[in-house]
């Protein structure tokens, strides 16, 4: 069968390339392998972008649309992350049946026996980055292996390490980092995709026309609404993370300061003596009291701020991986109750719904933490307020002395810097409360788990209806 046939009919005004099969923003498509990468499963989009029927993929290993012009060392980082049981993210150029190619941002998610692997078609600003470094690791593979293919290893070694030079020229530490602010940027820029295409009337809700669909589409609709919230704050996690950062190395550095400059006026108050000295001393004396005992608040407000920072990170992949199988499963939900000769395949929901599940679990204790984590910031940056605005009394005192005094000009400079310093440090931490404070949630996660498991009894139900009047143990033997 010609593979333009198999494929049917392809969304119009998507390709940038004549050689490149076509799929929109809005599709996505999933397939899942057992631990060896071998195809148990995917759905009608993945078959039409293949160009592939099921029955042709189904049991071979995934490296069948493996593209030539891809770096063997992102697939290397890819099994090994996922061999050691964590989620990866890649940009993936594959190879369709009639040999033009797909360009896709792939999330790879280990399940029980397997791993599942979603797709959807990249368009941020770091696909470019890897579109411009892959032809590179190519070469140098290339270069090693030479026209056999033989001295793999070294090949990848090499590749690997040269893939770590051109993402540090890019600004990017490790592939791990570079990966993670990957897949935020194009789940991001998928959901703005849909918002604008629901503003411009060209995607709604449609209601289905009954069956079981419904019943899973009610509680996942709650689940996708959640976390496309969250998704669409993706950016103002990164930028919070990136302001707490510069605002915890600000911190480090201002105690010191002040203490330094309450311990210079009182050494030259005391050298200045007199009635005048000794005033400017003692108020010297008291800021640099407070300044020894505000040390402790800064100390506090820094280990929040790092904490607060860890857990930001944590939570990032885990909000788009989560928000990414939600929509999958939700697209699969309305291709299975379009299609009812695919009603055998009702039991991929199941794996699709418990890997939802699990991606869930682990994000909202995050959620939860960060909340609760955001508040202990909130706490010590008002503590910390409330002692600089002592301190920027106490050096405008000093400066009021100062002034009383004859060649004042050393006095009246310490004190000026001073209160400059904590001046600047109350306008700091009057922006980061009020960022802080926009960030504590009001996200009800009982309301996610609960919508989720609605779903998931919805999807037992739909599974456990017999087809054709014949039980289910029936169907399931026909459909194998």
């Amino acid at each position: 069968m010609d593979p333009q046939q198999r494929s049917g009919p392809r969304p119009a005004g998507t390709s940038t390339h004549p050689n490149e099969t076509e799929f929109g923003m809005h599709e996505m498509f999933f397939s899942i392998t057992d631990q060896k990468g071998i195809i148990k499963t995917g759905n009608d989009v993945f078959v039409r972008v293949s160009g592939y029927s099921k029955d042709e993929m189904v049991g071979r290993p995934h490296n069948l649309v493996r593209h030539p012009d891809m770096p063997r060392i992102v697939f290397k980082q890819l099994w090994d992350e996922i061999g050691a049981g964590r989620p990866i993210a890649a940009y993936v150029k594959n190879r369709s049946a009639d040999g033009r190619f797909y360009w896709v941002m792939a999330t790879v998610v280990p399940i029980p026996g397997g791993y599942l692997s979603i797709r959807i078609k990249p368009s941020s600003e770091l696909f470019e980055v890897a579109k411009s470094i892959y032809p590179e690791l190519r070469r140098v593979e290339a270069e090693i292996e030479g026209p056999n293919g033989l001295n793999r290893k070294e090949a990848m070694e090499a590749s690997g390490a040269r893939l770590g030079e051109l993402l540090a020229g890019a600004g990017y530490d490790s592939y791990d980092t570079f990966m993670r602010e990957a897949v935020l940027a194009e789940t991001n820029a998928r959901e703005v995709d849909a918002q604008k295409r629901r503003l411009a009337g060209q995607m709604r809700r449609a209601p289905r026309a009954g069956g079981h669909g419904d019943a899973v589409l009610e509680g996942l609709n709650i689940v996708d609404d959640a976390l496309a919230r969250l998704v669409l704050r993706l950016d103002d996690y990164v930028r919070l993370s990136h302001q707490l950062a510069e605002k915890a190395a600000f911190v480090r550095g201002l105690a010191d300061d002040v203490r330094l400059f309450a311990v210079n006026a009182i050494v030259i108050a005391s050298k200045a003596g007199g009635r005048d000295g000794a005033a400017i001393g003692a108020v010297a004396a008291v800021l640099q009291k407070n300044a020894d005992s505000g040390s402790v608040l800064f100390g506090d407000l820094g280990n929040a701020i790092g904490e607060a920072t860890g857990t930001l990170a944590d939570l990032l992949f885990p909000v788009a991986a989560s928000r990414l199988q939600s929509e999958m499963l939700s697209h699969f939900v309305v291709e299975l109750d379009l299609a009812p000769r695919l009603a055998f395949r009702r039991g991929d929901l199941s794996l699709l719904h418990g890997s939802l599940v699990r991606e869930v679990a682990e994000l909202v204790p995050l959620l939860n933490e960060l909340d609760r984590r955001m508040g202990v910031l909130s706490n010590d940056v008002r503590d910390l307020r409330r002692v600089l605005g002592m301190m920027r009394a106490l050096s405008l005192d000093g400066e009021i002395e100062a002034a009383r005094m004859q060649d004042s000009t050393q006095f009246s400079m310490l004190f000026k810097t001073v209160r400059a310093q904590v001046e600047t440090a109350w306008g700091e931490l009057a922006d980061l409360s009020q960022s802080v404070e926009s960030f504590l949630r009001h996200d009800n996660a009982q309301e996610l788990e609960a919508a989720l498991a609605r779903a998931g009894g919805a999807i037992t139900d739909w599974t456990n209806v017999p087809m054709d009047g014949m039980p289910n143990g029936i169907e399931r033997r026909r459909a194998a």
